[in-house]
């Protein structure tokens, strides 16, 4: 048996932001690089679900406390596995929270979130204020990202590697199962060359001369006072981030700077894996390594900056790159989360034990071809989110399903009953929805999604039961 190294990026998109092909190739070079390759979501929760499960997001009720069902560390751990996650940067979507330090044998973050504001009443009042005022002020949202930014203290990449580099020891005759997820292309992006001290002697400066509303004023005749100190408080941001004024800042405007940091930061990750990987092989020497992202990211191809919500392309569409021996090349079969688990349990020999029980298939193997993937999302405003929090479960009454294959896409939003359909061979970026003219497909696609939707809901109606029934008792 073989250890094995799970690297994930969060919002690494398929396209890898558009770094130059060298440096992906430089990375992918080593394994096999699927360039067909889907997440069964849109944001973290429910894209882990099914990565460490090999189940749909809404299954199950759309429970999404992981320590709920089978996972990939559970099924190791029966094979002598010692399993350690190791997270760069916290997310609460992959913490305690869904029960992720539950499933491992050892589960350490890293936090780089650490706020480097001496004086913390003012970050926290300066992030408030964006916050609150983000709904009035289009350009506000990215207010609020940026402060977040100057969160984030210099990245001490000797410290996390040698705490890699300690995850890889393990107990005597037991093999090592270690997942790093790693923040660097996650929102938000700022320059790298960003001085982060002379903002912050800025904002300070700033604040010191804008008196707050007093407590209880907020809510009435509060609006104009908001957005004019928001519309100060962007000009400090935008003129040192950019070196210059900047007036009226739309998200349409902002999505080329957006864009340029995002592809910083995925260069960064890129380098950040390939030390990891040597640091793997230089303590454990060959292995399955693999490496992929939970979801991607928007940044205004159908309106919009971010993700959840939507099942687009940029969103859904991810790299996913498997480092074995002799398997190398570039592969475009359809490959999703699911089924990773089908390849790990296969290298272990645990594949019949599961055979029935997950959605994934050995996709290693060259008689096994997948055609369809479906992935999920159950929000339609980010304070969604919250609830998902608070429940840990999907928003069934606000489920959205997208049914994929090679060549066409159909999403439904079961929230609104209203459809999409895309020719993904001829229109990839997904630009004309033929649903008001739809061609002879859709009847197919259509069912697809039925069939589906009535097995979860037949699912969840058990579920919901049984529950009932022990209620009762």
């Amino acid at each position: 048996m073989k250890d094995i190294l799970l690297i994930t990026v969060d919002c690494l998109r398929a396209d890898w932001g558009g770094v130059d092909d060298s440096k992906i190739k430089e990375l992918t070079r080593r394994g096999m690089y699927f360039t067909n390759a889907y997440s069964h979501s849109s944001w973290t929760a429910p894209a882990f679900k099914a990565l460490f499960t090999s189940k749909y997001p809404l299954s199950l009720g759309g429970q999404l406390n992981i320590s709920s069902f089978e996972n990939i560390p559970k099924m190791l751990q029966k094979r002598n596995y010692d399993t350690v996650a190791l997270l760069y940067g916290n997310n609460d979507f992959v913490g305690k929270l869904f029960g992720y330090d539950q499933i491992f044998n050892k589960y350490i973050v890293y936090d780089i979130y650490n706020s480097t504001f001496k004086n913390k009443h003012i970050h926290k009042k300066a992030k408030d204020l964006a916050f609150t005022i983000r709904d009035y002020v289009p350009s506000a949202y990215y207010t609020y990202l940026l402060f977040n930014a100057l969160s984030i203290p210099e990245d001490n990449k000797n410290r996390f590697f040698k705490l890699f580099k300690n995850s890889l020891e393990s107990p005597q005759n037991k093999n090592k199962f270690v997942w790093t997820h790693l923040m660097d292309v996650h929102e938000p992006y700022y320059p790298e060359d960003i001085n982060r001290k002379n903002l912050l002697e800025k904002v300070k400066a700033w604040y010191k001369n804008v008196p707050m509303l007093p407590k209880g004023k907020e809510k009435s005749g509060s609006k104009g006072y908001r957005l004019q100190k928001a519309d100060q408080l962007i000009g400090i941001i935008m003129e040192e981030l950019l070196g210059e004024k900047l007036k009226d800042i739309t998200p349409e405007d902002s999505i080329p700077w957006l864009k340029k940091w995002y592809a910083q930061r995925v260069k960064i990750a890129i380098d950040k894996i390939k030390s990891m990987m040597d640091i793997f092989y230089e303590e454990r020497g060959e292995g399955l390594v693999i490496i992929t992202a939970d979801h991607g990211q928007a940044f205004g191809e159908h309106g919009y900056v971010g993700h959840c919500i939507n099942l687009h392309q940029e969103l859904i569409k991810i790299p996913i790159v498997i480092i074995d021996g002799d398997i190398k090349g570039t592969s475009s079969k359809m490959i999703s989360h699911g089924d990773l688990f089908a390849i790990i349990a296969g290298k272990i020999g645990e594949e019949e034990n599961i055979k029935g029980e997950i959605i994934g298939k050995n996709i290693l193997k060259d008689n096994i071809k997948r055609k369809v993937v479906i992935a999920e999302t159950a929000e339609n405003r980010k304070e969604d989110i919250h609830q998902v929090i608070k429940t840990r479960k999907m928003l069934w009454e606000k489920r959205k399903i997208a049914v994929v294959t090679e060549k066409w896409k159909y999403i439904k939003d079961y929230s609104n009953n209203t459809e999409e359909m895309y020719d993904l061979s001829k229109d990839p970026q997904e630009k004309t929805n033929l649903i008001n003219d739809p061609p002879e497909e859709i009847e197919d696609l259509r069912l697809m999604a039925e069939y589906h939707m009535n097995m979860l809901s037949k699912e969840r109606r058990l579920l919901l039961k049984a529950k009932e029934l022990a209620h009762h008792r």
